[in-house]
């Protein structure tokens, strides 16, 4: 390099594996992986440049417990989309399990197209704020159909809120 020359660093573009994308290309709306634990909606992704190359400040709502959550990428680091399946319910049927058992309340669900789920439980499998709109919303005299929102991804499967 010659006098007055200078050298611009460049990052490393590394290559992505199935189901990634790269941190500059998350969009508001998508479902990641933030912290290799936490599957969140995304609601901002921002670039912010530094003297090194780009960083990514992507921010989003964890899906089951609904906390805020932040990762700070460098732009073309590898970030997990994932699949997220909201499906919506009608609640039929909410009674006591076993009293051996300590599994909640066994909730009965159907479909739109009339399948029936009994397989989650009110306590283990239903975020807080959904259980408790759920229990007020079955005591109120005249309701006369109760949705919920079942969402499933990475092998989970919870109740997350009642419409």
């Amino acid at each position: 390099m010659g006098c007055g020359g200078s050298k611009t660093e460049q990052q490393e573009v590394l290559p992505l594996a199935d189901g990634e994308i790269y941190a500059q290309h998350v969009k508001v709306g998508e479902f990641v992986l933030i912290e290799n634990e936490f599957v969140c909606e995304v609601y901002e992704s921002t670039e912010i440049p530094s003297k090194k190359g780009t960083k990514q400040s992507i921010k989003g709502i964890e899906v089951f417990e609904g906390s805020d959550k932040m990762m700070l990428p460098s732009g073309n680091s590898a970030v997990k989309k994932v699949d997220v399946t909201k499906t919506e319910y009608v609640l039929k049927d909410i009674t006591p399990h076993n009293a051996d058992e300590d599994d909640g309340m066994k909730i009965s669900l159907t479909a739109a197209d009339g399948t029936v789920r009994t397989d989650l439980t009110l306590e283990t499998q239903c975020t807080q704020s959904a259980n408790m709109k759920i229990a007020k919303a079955s005591m109120e005299a005249g309701q006369a159909e109760i949705k919920v929102t079942v969402v499933k991804c990475m092998g989970k499967e919870m109740i997350v809120g009642t419409l």
